[in-house]
Order: C-alpha cells, then sequence, then structure tokens
C-alpha cells in the first residue's frame, strides 16, 4: 500500500473512511436500482464497488494495526 511507511494508522483510517463516504455517495443509488429495480450492471458501477471493497480491507488492517500498536 503506498503510504504504509510514512502514514500513520490514524491518517489511513481518515483516508478510507473519506473514501468510502465518497463512494458510498456514487454508488448507493445505482446499486440499489442494479438490484432491486432491475437496472443495469455497467462497468462503472462494479469498478466503484471493487475500489469501495478495497477501502473497507484498508481500512479493517489499519484498524488491526492501531489496535495492535495501542495494546503494545
Amino acid at each position: 500500500m503506498a503510504g504504509k511507511k510514512f502514514l500513520n494508522p490514524k491518517s489511513k483510517i481518515v483516508i478510507c473512511l473519506a473514501g468510502i463516504l465518497i463512494l458510498g455517495y456514487f454508488v448507493h443509488t445505482p446499486l440499489y436500482e442494479a438490484i432491486f429495480l432491475n437496472g443495469p450492471w455497467d462497468n462503472m458501477l462494479v469498478g466503484r464497488l471493487v475500489v469501495m471493497i478495497a477501502f473497507v480491507y484498508l481500512l479493517a488492517q489499519s484498524l488491526r494495526e492501531l489496535s495492535k500498536r495501542d495494546s503494545t
């Protein structure tokens, strides 16, 4: 991950939360339409979902690193 060595876990958490919130804004309505209203699953929606999943994964790693650092 870029910034693994020079960003502390708190700043990575803030960046991941900001990314999740921004992508959530752009994904919510098209995802709802695709699932419940039988709308299209276009490439942009799938790409945004993949990036959002990556942000959630990086958020979990940062939280784990922060809890590991606080316990020692």
